[in-house]
């Protein structure tokens, strides 16, 4: 190889490396920044899950000395139950729906922010992770 050729490739070989290490980290950004999306998602439906169960705990007192099917509590009392339950994780209680159908179940949304820690650099600061769940008050439970 000619002294002339050999001057005009030198540093080619540092803007590959500069290009692949710009790529391994966008990869390993996204393999952490992805897994604690993932990991922000399973809070939020557990969280979800518990909340629903907390909410369909609070009873219309009139469906159970009744006789009739137990109901949840129509005003209110199922979603304060909820929402406290979702204030003392830190996240956000998007949604409480008593049903409409039966008056049994309740359905709780629960919005969960994960921030990220390698895609920052990127400009993408945090996720918002959103799951919902249902829960049904059954008699002799």
């Amino acid at each position: 190889m000619s002294p002339t050729l050999r001057r005009r490739e030198r540093g080619s070989l540092t803007v590959f490396m500069v290009g692949a290490v710009f790529a391994m980290l966008l990869a390993i950004g996204l393999g952490v920044d992805g897994s604690r999306a993932l990991q922000g998602f399973l809070r939020a439906s557990g969280e979800a899950q518990e909340a629903a169960r907390a909410g369909a705990d609070v009873l219309d007192v009139a469906s159970v000395y009744g006789g009739s099917t137990p109901t949840v509590d129509p005003t209110g009392g199922a979603c304060a139950a909820a929402a406290l339950y979702i204030g003392q994780t830190g996240d956000d209680m998007v949604s409480c729906t008593p049903s409409v159908v039966d008056g049994a179940q309740l359905t709780v949304s629960v919005s969960a922010r994960v921030p990220t820690i390698f895609l920052g650099l990127f400009g993408v600061n945090s996720f918002t992770m959103k799951a919902s769940a249902t829960a049904q008050a059954i008699e002799g439970t």
